[in-house]
């Protein structure tokens, strides 16, 4: 909780959020996704984000080929026994990193198709 923003600097979050959305369009140096962009205010206004796909589209190889969910999270199995369908449901809300909001963003959506042909 020390490391979340507070309240009161929820507008100059969503202004930096903005900002970085400019300067991405005009120097190109950015290659975050809108998507994940638009989500760090939403992450830091409600305290966290729910519909974490860890484990189903996206897994963390540990050396010595276990796997997690991601790496946050504790070990599920070695990788000889994962099934992406064998992988319960992530309840975890804690994280919006750019891992996971980069894969959670749709590349078929117009927007973003886009977003990667001036990239």
């Amino acid at each position: 909780d020390d490391l979340m923003i507070p309240g009161e600097s929820f507008d100059e979050l969503e202004r930096v959020v903005m900002e970085l959305k400019t300067l991405k369009r005009t120097l190109g140096h950015i290659r975050n996704s809108d998507y994940y962009l638009d989500g760090v205010p939403d992450y830091f206004r409600v305290g966290g984000r729910s519909g974490c796909k860890a484990g189903k589209n996206w897994v963390q190889v540990t050396p010595d080929g276990f796997i997690q969910p991601c790496t946050e999270l504790p070990r599920m199995c070695s990788f000889e026994e994962y099934h992406q369908d064998n992988v319960p449901n992530i309840s975890c809300t804690e994280c919006w990193y750019a891992c996971r909001g980069e894969a959670e963003a749709s590349h078929l959506a117009p927007d973003r198709l886009l977003e990667l042909i001036r990239a």
